[in-house]
């Protein structure tokens, strides 16, 4: 099987720090809960293998505060398994998965993954925009007649005669006759 360098490749390497390791558990599962399953020992100077996938380790498992990754590796017989970052190392274009272009193997583990990868040469497709909901509906105003008796405005008209307000009275003019 041809590996494309440009793509992100794996090496099981064991851990730098515990060099009595000699092989990585490869799981069928994201994990090393005792429910993951183990599907084979895979022996440390196993190379190139094609990364098809990384992700944060699901329940938070952290060394030194750091959270482990687990990538998602197929082996030459086709077996697919899950490795963690603390026994591989990686090398290629790991933009896709969230960390840089590596022009030679780096251990894994001390890198720093970015958990929004870096945008591929596509273009994204634009997401659509949500619906934009419909206004709530306004209740119909009632007609000026069937308000509340306080609601209306008060007016002289509506008001009883001991309440009008007082005028000066106003006297018409007179209509003179004409002088004879």
């Amino acid at each position: 099987m041809t590996v494309n360098q440009s793509k992100l490749i794996c090496h099981i390497t064991g851990n730098p720090n515990v060099p009595g390791i000699v092989t990585a558990n490869i799981r069928a599962s994201a994990g090393s809960a005792t429910t993951v399953a183990i599907l084979l020992k895979a022996p440390v100077g196993t190379r190139q293998l094609p990364v098809l996938e990384v992700q944060i380790d699901p329940v938070g498992t952290a060394l030194n505060g750091k959270v482990y990754q687990w990538f998602k590796v197929q082996f030459p017989d086709g077996v697919i398994g899950w490795v963690r970052d603390d026994l591989v190392s990686i090398e290629g274009d790991g933009s896709s998965f969230g960390y840089p272009i590596l022009a030679a193997a780096a251990y894994a583990f001390g890198l720093t993954r970015s958990l929004t990868p870096v945008a591929s040469s596509a273009p994204a497709p634009t997401p659509a925009a949500p619906p934009t909901p419909a206004p709530a509906p306004v209740p119909p105003r009632l007609p000026h007649r069937h308000q509340p008796p306080h609601r209306r405005p008060l007016r002289p008209w509506h008001l009883p005669p001991h309440r009008l307000p007082s005028r000066p009275h106003r006297h018409p003019p007179q209509r003179r006759s004409p002088a004879s």
